[in-house]
């Protein structure tokens, strides 16, 4: 190989509501892949107080990692307003100089949401770039307002292609947005475990532990959906043991409920790194999720 790169690449994460998750295995695997096939990659993630680690792997192998502000203070969100009133635009002023800036030939956008990427899809449309949004999760609650809709039908439709990590989410934006997406594809999230060598069945001391793996969040992830079920009276009485594994922004709520509710057989076990050991000690999975795209705990 002489040295010289062969694409321009670029990804953006829309998603602000953690400083990692699921959803950003997919893109940070392939753009640390790309930077070690010798491709130029860039990409423009929220600045967190804490940086992710596999977000510095790009860095270290090559790639140009851009920090958009997550909150703006008030000078700044007053100045972003006079600009956008001289200059409307889909993107704030940061984020389109960084897209011009960088002009790959293909920006790929990890959505934390269904529609969190339309602003830059329509930056890219008016730029010239092609893009392929990535929707992770979709709910019958993110149905599109109707001023939204051209909009959201539009970007979608200009992409080079859009993907999805379930039949499911396809569906359901197929059915909001009113149109079939020929340029659809499913694409299937990574996984974290060896699968050669199988996990041996956890000992069975007369308990059947169960575990719920995912971000603390019920909104997304449903745990006090399991709380409550495990306070009725017939689940109180069962030989079961519920273990949460994770962290997020909602565990000291979680915890609360579980004591409102008098719920006993229930640890939280924080976040874990080797998933293999969840499995060493659990004979069952559980996953109340009130909406998801293809979780990375069932792959």
């Amino acid at each position: 190989m002489d040295g010289k790169k062969t694409s321009r690449i670029a990804f953006v994460s829309t998603m602000g509501g953690v400083p990692w998750g699921g959803s950003e295995e997919l893109w940070s695997q392939t753009a640390l892949h790309l930077c070690e096939s010798n491709h130029d990659v860039a990409a423009s993630v929220y600045d967190w107080p804490t940086r992710p680690g596999k977000l510095l792997d790009i860095g270290r192998a090559g790639g140009r990692v851009s920090y958009r502000p997550l909150k703006r203070k008030l000078v700044g969100r007053t100045l972003e307003k006079i600009r956008q009133k001289i200059t409307p635009g889909p993107l704030d002023t940061e984020a389109m100089a960084w897209l011009s800036k960088e002009k790959p030939d293909l920006l790929v956008i990890s959505q934390g949401g269904p529609w969190d990427g339309v602003p830059w899809m329509t930056a890219c449309r008016s730029l010239g770039i092609a893009y392929c949004p990535i929707v992770h999760a979709h709910s019958e609650i993110w149905w599109p307002m109707d001023d939204d809709l051209a909009a959201g039908r539009a970007a979608l439709a200009g992409a080079r292609r859009v993907f999805f990590v379930s039949n499911a989410n396809r569906n359901m934006m197929e059915m909001q947005c009113g149109m079939r997406f020929e340029n659809a594809e499913v694409v299937v999230n990574p996984w974290k475990v060896d699968s050669s060598t199988p996990v041996p069945w956890p000992s069975d001391e007369g308990i059947t532990d169960i575990a719920c793996v995912g971000r603390m969040d019920p909104r997304a992830k449903g745990q006090d959906i399991l709380l409550q079920v495990l306070a009725l009276p017939k689940w109180r009485e069962r030989p079961i043991r519920l273990n949460f594994y994770g962290d997020g922004p909602c565990e000291k709520s979680i915890e609360s409920l579980a004591n409102l509710l008098n719920v006993q057989n229930v640890r939280f076990r924080g976040q874990v790194s080797d998933v293999r050991s969840i499995w060493a000690e659990n004979h069952a999975l559980v996953l109340p999720s009130r909406y998801e795209g293809l979780p990375l705990v069932i792959v």
